[in-house]
């Protein structure tokens, strides 16, 4: 059988039991469930603006807790989020200011140790490369050996001096005459390094020896004054054509002195003024050449053989 009392009989019962019990306003463990269901509902949201910086919200815009005093009511009190962009900015400034500074420091230091080193050694380097250049730079101490070889065909001739193909030659080279008595002259060219002593070799044909037959010439080495040059003296040194060394002729005409010639760096000319015209045997002095050498024993065969 199921008794039906009035709730009222139950609280006096209770009463009795435990003592007086107390309203309050739902608070208790009341309070404490809605304090955990208002945490657990809460949600974080990581925005991002245009700037790039991020900003942190809570759902419904706004935060509530509620907290269980001593006497079991409930408190509540607004979250801030304020102090958390702050913290941040604060951070960040410190954190560029001191990277900018070490940045401006290392660039600076690199750059002066760079180009003070290299600019000095760079310096005492080619300093000390020239001076040893300029102290060894002298192609002429000693001078190296010259020799030089000018053919007919090649000089400035003055007329009645023309060219005329040799006939006993090798090669038939060009050879100058002329067949006019004291006219006509030919003027050889040539260049020189080194200052020095050099000596002067004629191509020439002496037709007979100890005969009467054009074979003179006036020389002029330079600006010199002229020199007589009977080189059918010196048929022994060459037969009919062949390499005759320039000499110095005084009367008695084959009383010689031999030429030299001491020349500086530069272009020098020689030149040889016809003497003699042509003999009633159809004989003419005639030269093809001339060689220029610094070495007294030179041999002008090695150039050029007239056979």
């Amino acid at each position: 059988m199921r008794t039906h009392g009035s709730p009222l009989l139950a609280t006096l019962l209770l009463a009795g039991c435990f003592g007086e019990v107390i309203e309050g306003s739902g608070a208790g463990d009341g309070a404490t469930e809605t304090d955990a269901s208002a945490t657990d509902s809460a949600s974080v949201t990581v925005e991002t603006d245009d700037s790039g910086d991020a900003t942190t919200t809570g759902s419904g815009g706004s935060e509530t807790g509620t907290t269980a005093g001593s006497s079991g009511a409930a408190t509540t009190e607004p979250v801030s989020t304020t102090d958390d962009p702050a913290t941040t900015d604060d951070v960040t400034t410190d954190d560029v200011t001191a990277t900018d500074a070490t940045t401006d420091d290392t660039t600076t230091d690199a750059t002066t140790d760079v180009t003070t080193d290299d600019v000095t050694t760079d310096v005492t380097t080619d300093d000390a490369t020239t001076d040893d250049a300029t102290t060894e730079a002298d192609p002429c101490d000693p001078a190296p050996p010259y020799a030089t070889l000018r053919w007919s065909k090649d000089a400035e001739l003055n007329p009645p001096m023309f060219l005329q193909a040799s006939t006993l030659l090798p090669g038939n080279p060009l050879i100058a005459i002329s067949e006019v008595s004291n006219q006509g002259s030919i003027t050889y060219s040539f260049d020189v390094a080194c200052p020095g002593t050099y000596r002067i070799w004629g191509l020439t044909v002496d037709h007979q020896q100890y005969l009467e037959n054009p074979d003179t010439y006036l020389v002029r080495i330079d600006g010199d004054d002229d020199f007589l040059w009977a080189y059918g003296c010196q048929y022994d040194e060459g037969g009919m054509w062949g390499w005759r060394r320039l000499r110095s002729y005084k009367y008695p005409i084959c009383n010689t002195d031999g030429v030299t010639a001491n020349l500086g760096p530069g272009t020098h000319t020689v030149r040889f003024r016809n003497l003699e015209g042509k003999n009633q045997f159809n004989e003419i002095a005639a030269i093809a050449g001339i060689v220029v050498a610094n070495d007294p024993n030179f041999d002008p065969n090695s150039l050029y053989d007239p056979g």
